[in-house]
């Protein structure tokens, strides 16, 4: 089942055209968002990037805070099963209209649930590469989740090329931006890094919360333009998204410290949202 502007209906019933905005010219957005049967962990944190999202490709919906929470967990209990975690999908994109100017703000929206295993702490990683394929730039889209995703389909692909675990994208000045699917937090000399948005990378929905909490706690979250070549022997290097945490060990033929001081901090804080 899946929700489709409101109405939850069978997936198969859902028929979109071809000349949709979506598949002409992927003019949208979507949020991935973990949920169980009674909470969605950091909703607060999806809705203000859901907004700020339709702000800025000027999109308009009519879905309040309060309405669209109720959906998720609607389409959830709609599953007759007792798995503990959903992985949902949100997707907004533009209704038909126009070419590559729309003729119109209105949009659709789809919400999909699945089960997922839902795991704060995920497997160290070793085998990371970067990126010889893409570049991120900074624009006014750059920070959402575009629908338009070919630069991080192309890294998933260049990942298996090369038998890697994880890969990691710089920007055109190549400072460190983001991982193929996740922001980079890093801890040294008792203070946590993560890049700039200047560098490209999507502003995420955990590199927002721990902004937040870190500060709360009395540690400094330095956004900054660095290079691989900037950390030191005592750099603890860790990917961050809605589905966990973990510890990139090694970036190409370059080990990262594998004390994990700065990982305890951040998930004590992730595990109490």
């Amino acid at each position: 089942m899946i929700n489709f502007n409101g109405q939850i209906i069978a997936q198969s019933e859902e028929k979109i055209p071809l000349t949709d905005r979506a598949f002409q010219y992927g003019d949208g957005f979507f949020e991935t968002i973990i949920a169980s049967k009674d909470k969605i962990r950091l909703y607060e944190y999806h809705w203000e990037r859901i907004t700020y999202s339709l702000r800025v490709l000027r999109m308009s919906c009519n879905l309040s805070v309060n309405q669209l929470k109720q959906e998720i967990l609607d389409l959830i209990a709609h599953h007759d099963s007792e798995d503990s975690f959903f992985r949902v999908k949100v997707i907004f994109w533009r209704k038909a209209g126009g070419l590559y100017t729309p003729s119109g703000t209105d949009s659709n929206y789809a919400i999909i649930a699945t089960h997922t295993a839902f795991s704060l702490q995920k497997p160290d990683v070793k085998k990371v590469g970067i990126s010889k394929n893409i570049i991120n730039h900074y624009d006014a889209s750059s920070a959402i989740k575009s629908i338009s995703s070919l630069p991080y389909v192309l890294c998933g692909i260049e990942k298996n090329e090369r038998a890697l675990e994880e890969i990691i994208i710089t920007d055109t000045n190549g400072y460190i931006s983001e991982a193929s699917a996740a922001n980079l937090i890093w801890f040294d000399n008792n203070q946590f890094f993560t890049p700039h948005l200047e560098t490209g990378c999507v502003n995420g929905v955990s590199r927002r919360f721990f902004i937040k909490a870190l500060h709360q706690k009395g540690y400094l979250l330095n956004e900054v333009k660095h290079r691989i070549e900037d950390f030191t022997d005592q750099t603890e290097l860790y990917n961050i998204n809605v589905s966990g945490l973990q510890q990139i060990l090694q970036v190409e033929d370059r080990p990262m410290a594998t004390t994990r001081n700065g990982y305890e901090i951040l998930h004590v804080l992730f595990a109490d949202v």
